[in-house]
């Protein structure tokens, strides 16, 4: 056992020398900073009056931002909802919106849809106001041809009028498909009842605009449900070929989890895709929509969904051992490399820099928290077997990488919270910060509970390695420590997509 140990150590030793080479090169060379998406500016400005009718609107985001769901659409004066006759931008910074009849007027609203290099969908408003008159034409009718429709018994001139005049109001044929979607409780082309009736108000409150219902909770779950494979997916690998022994009893049990947790990547994946589709959407029915299933999926989140779900066949493809093969080896390699191209890991922060301290972060708190799981496993499925405990060799073994691990994750941790978070107020005055000291509470109790065993149980089990009471203690207090890491699991589930500004 000595023997392994040292082995262990040497390979915990080379992981901590690379992880800090690493860290040193990525601090010491440049790197680009990724702002996170926002709205910046727009022109006209928020507010403004002009004097002139306005054919282009220019807005301008902090980060890159393609359209989501509606996009971008207008309230003009007359109280008609429009969409822009083209919507352009060279950098996916500044989109200009260009209409062919222009704004004029009144007061004139806008209300943008747009999603982040994430995918995640922000949307916003704003208004101004146009002095300058509507321009109108009239158009003659042909005296030829209002004769002719007479003779024909078709109606009078003055119903042909009429008829053609009712014809232009609204959208043209070739914007009928944009009728589809409610915008603020009326489909586009539709006026509202009366701008001066509260209309241009209810258009602003972006909180009122279509929603898919129950999408963001669902999708939420879904990514816990995925993290929590992939915690127990990573974390029970490195266990079974680190710490576990040869007993089939043992193993079999292992590789029960190993199973489940690829059943939960795959499915959270699953569930997380379907939603952001939703939500980027603005509705369930973009689920049919073509482009929306293209918008979500061929983003850098796509690209992290597909990784989890190679990760999560390989995890559950059944295979009957389990040493570390080249196909679960590829498994682990793909769920880890699925956290460089989601979350604030695209959004905040020096982008290189960001990516792999959230790797390590990830991989190193799966070795820890999958690592207590299957161990509490282990430890409760010999008690229930009526086998020998022998917990003390196994709980030993485990200790060594465990504390390891405990210490990259928290130095790992410490990084993306400095990255993440503008200014040390950002713990209390936002939601990721609140959560991030629930998780370090959190980590703390189990850290506490981990170290209760190691100073205060195992010594005595080495002892006297028959004791009924040391062993039942064990089992509580490890099966405790898998029950709050499991906790934080759940809590970094909502970190990843919880607002940090």
């Amino acid at each position: 056992m000595i023997g392994h140990l040292l082995s262990v150590n040497a390979r915990v030793r080379l992981v901590i020398g690379v992880f800090f080479l690493g860290m040193t090169a990525l601090v010491v060379s440049p790197s680009p900073a990724a702002a996170h998406t926002g709205f910046e500016s727009s022109s006209p400005a928020d507010g403004e009056t002009l004097d002139s009718p306005v054919s282009t609107i220019s807005i301008t985001f902090s980060g890159a931002a393609e359209p989501a769901g509606d996009g971008f659409v207008v309230l003009d004066a007359s109280g008609e909802l429009r969409t822009p006759d083209e919507v352009v931008s060279v950098d996916n910074l500044t989109w200009t919106l260009t209409f062919s009849q222009p704004l004029a007027g009144g007061t004139v609203g806008v209300r943008w849809r747009v999603a982040a290099p994430d995918a995640h969908p922000i949307e916003g408003a704003f208004s101004f106001t146009v002095t300058a008159p509507v321009a109108t034409t009239t158009t003659e009718p042909p005296v030829a041809a209002s004769s002719t429709s007479q003779l024909a018994g078709a109606p009078t001139t003055e119903s042909a009028l009429a008829n053609s005049s009712e014809a232009t109001v609204g959208p043209s044929s070739d914007d009928a498909s944009s009728d589809d979607a409610a915008v603020g409780g009326a489909p586009v082309g539709e006026a509202y009842d009366s701008v001066n009736d509260g209309a241009l108000d209810d258009f602003l409150a972006t909180d009122s605009a279509a929603s898919a219902w129950g999408a963001t909770w669902f999708g939420r779950l879904g990514r816990i449900v995925a993290l929590f494979g992939a915690m127990l997916g990573i974390g029970g690998l490195v266990f079974a070929n680190q710490v576990l022994g040869s007993e089939p009893a043992d193993v079999r049990l292992v590789l029960f989890w190993d199973r489940r947790a690829g059943v939960m990547l795959v499915t959270g994946s699953v569930v997380e895709a379907v939603t952001q589709i939703a939500v980027v959407g603005g509705a369930w029915s973009s689920l049919w929509s073509p482009s929306g299933f293209a918008d979500v999926i061929g983003s850098s989140f796509g690209v992290a969904i597909a990784l989890r779900l190679m990760g999560g066949v390989a995890f559950a493809a059944g295979l009957q051992q389990m040493s570390l093969s080249a196909a679960k080896a590829s498994g682990v390699v793909a769920v880890l490399a699925s956290y460089l191209f989601d979350g604030h890991t695209v959004t905040e922060g020096p982008r290189w820099l960001h990516a792999i301290v959230n790797v390590v972060h990830v991989g190193s708190g799966a070795i820890w928290a999958g690592g207590v799981v299957m161990l509490a496993s282990v430890i409760w499925g010999r008690h229930r077997r009526g086998a020998k405990l022998q917990a003390a060799p196994l709980a030993i073994r485990f200790s060594v990488i465990a504390a390891v691990a405990l210490t990259v994750a928290g130095l790992a941790g410490t990084t993306l919270a400095v990255v993440i978070l503008e200014s040390p107020s950002g713990l209390w005055a936002t939601s990721w910060g609140r959560l991030l000291m629930a998780k370090v509470v959190l980590v703390a109790l189990a850290g506490s509970a981990g170290a209760y065993n190691h100073y205060a149980l195992l010594p005595g089990m080495e002892q006297s390695s028959d004791s009924e009471q040391l062993g039942h203690r064990l089992r509580t207090v490890v099966a405790t420590e898998a029950a709050i890491l499991l906790l934080v699991i759940a809590v970094t589930g909502l970190l990843i997509s919880a607002a940090s500004q």
